[in-house]
């Protein structure tokens, strides 16, 4: 009892869920306690790990939609900013850097729609399909 009491004090302090208590000797009762500590501590360490591996997916998804995201704010401020610099653009490259606007507009909707499903865990499932390589090769090659 008191090895169990140890383990689980540095467990408890120093938070090394890779300690375990030896399950090989005493009265039965005290090694299947003993093994029910061990692989309780098993399953928490796995948990840890799971939510450690969790978290860091996050955050490089959450970087990777930072930099999606900036790239169509960026297009769009260089198009309004050229438009207020050059006020006097033919309406043909007015309309053109607008139409180039409303698309970055769109673009950054999608993104944020997307953010959104993820979100609510309701975004839809990736399409799959086959790549035939050495023809996707053989049309690079050209």
């Amino acid at each position: 009892m008191r090895r169990l009491r140890r383990v689980a004090a540095g467990v408890a302090g120093d938070e090394d869920l890779g300690r375990r208590v030896p399950e090989d000797d005493g009265p039965g009762e005290l090694r299947s306690l003993a093994a029910s500590f061990n692989a309780m501590l098993e399953r928490l360490g796995r948990s840890t790990a799971d939510r450690e591996r969790a978290l860091h997916a996050t955050q490089r998804f959450a970087a990777d939609a930072g930099h999606e995201l900036r790239t169509p704010l960026t297009s769009v401020q260089a198009t309004l900013d050229a438009l207020r610099r050059h006020p006097g653009l033919s309406e043909d490259r007015r309309t053109a850097l607008l139409g180039d606007a409303a698309t970055e507009q769109r673009r950054m909707v999608d993104l944020l729609d997307g953010l959104q499903a993820l979100a609510r865990g309701d975004a839809p499932e990736a399409e799959h399909s086959n790549v035939d390589l050495a023809a996707a090769r053989a049309v690079r090659s050209s």
